[in-house]
């Protein structure tokens, strides 16, 4: 059965929008303050991908914002949840409802996972000891760690609703990530330009730079109130050089100083223009230029957009079609 669907809430349309579209199911993307401030929502399936470090300074605390992502779970009966992260399991374990883990390793039957090169569902076939294929690895694209998990996600949502795996293939073979995400802006002489700007926290920037071996990593905004010190301790091997810019990045320098990183700051005149500058003259064949900033964009940019709109402009001029 192929169901006809749309993403909205945080994505797309908002969701009274896309009530009156004749969809059979809604996909919604929530933040934190709406889940904190939800009362009577009900869902068929909810997933939660990550519970790591961010909006601290609106929930006050860490321990108030993953009580907040974890509240997500009361309103639905079945729930898909990331087992490779620690407080996903953790957080979910007096949780009554039907739990389904996905990974990027073997399935248990009644997970989704990786067995080889495939995405595989052990917890919606008729027999927990098969297991059902989902797609190829090389069918999710951009084939990174973190894009195959929300891939593995997005299947366990649309298997909760009944969809079939043939079609959640067909679908995972033709999806692109939007602007912002993971966008291969430009790729020349050896040197790769990469715009997630949208990775406005620090767990989203690692997933980014992992996905990399040698990263010259453009960082920088309003932290939220987010800690830096997991992503750079985890992240440090894979930074050849990093620009910073805006209000926090002081936080981010601190980290790198700790671990010998080599870094400088980037004033704020034309600061987008200089980052690209300075990147061009650092970058070699082999490195990546990533834009993910580990913070959110608003004190020297319209939107995360605004920013990774004047990345592309900047890579395109300086870049692209340089004489």
């Amino acid at each position: 059965m192929l169901f006809r669907s749309i993403a909205c809430g945080n994505v797309g349309k908002t969701v009274i929008e896309s009530i009156s579209g004749g969809f059979s199911n809604l996909v919604v993307e929530l933040s934190s303050f709406q889940i904190h401030w939800m009362r009577e929502a009900k869902f068929e399936a909810v997933a939660i991908l990550n519970i790591a470090d961010d909006h601290t300074d609106w929930h006050e605390s860490f321990t108030n914002y993953a009580a907040d992502k974890i509240k997500l779970l009361a309103h639905a009966e079945i729930g898909i949840l990331n087992g490779e992260d620690g407080l996903v399991v953790k957080s979910s374990q007096s949780w009554p409802g039907k739990k389904i883990f996905f990974s990027l390793e073997t399935p248990d039957a009644g997970e989704l996972g990786l067995v080889e090169e495939l995405l595989v569902d052990r917890a919606f076939v008729p027999d927990p000891m098969e297991a059902g294929l989902i797609a190829e690895l090389t069918e999710v694209i951009p084939t990174v760690p973190h894009n195959v998990s929300n891939a593995l996600a997005a299947a366990g949502l649309a298997r909760a609703a009944g969809e079939e795996l043939s079609d959640i293939r067909k679908a995972i073979k033709n999806f692109r990530p939007g602007r912002h995400r993971i966008e291969v802006v430009l790729e020349k002489d050896g040197i790769s330009w990469v715009n997630d700007s949208k990775a406005t926290n620090p767990h989203a920037a690692l997933a980014s730079i992992l996905a990399c071996n040698s990263a010259i990593w453009i960082a920088g905004g309003l932290a939220k109130g987010a800690s830096m010190v997991e992503l750079v301790e985890r992240a440090k091997s894979r930074i050849k050089h990093a620009l910073l810019i805006g209000t926090d990045r002081e936080l981010i320098a601190t980290e790198l100083r700790k671990h010998n990183v080599p870094f400088e700051m980037i004033d704020d005149i034309d600061v987008m223009a200089k980052v690209i500058s300075r990147a061009k003259e650092i970058a070699s064949e082999g490195d990546t230029v990533l834009l993910a900033p580990a913070c959110a964009s608003m004190d020297q940019f319209k939107s995360y957009a605004d920013r990774g709109e004047q990345f592309v402009t900047q890579v395109t001029s300086k870049v692209k079609n340089e004489a």
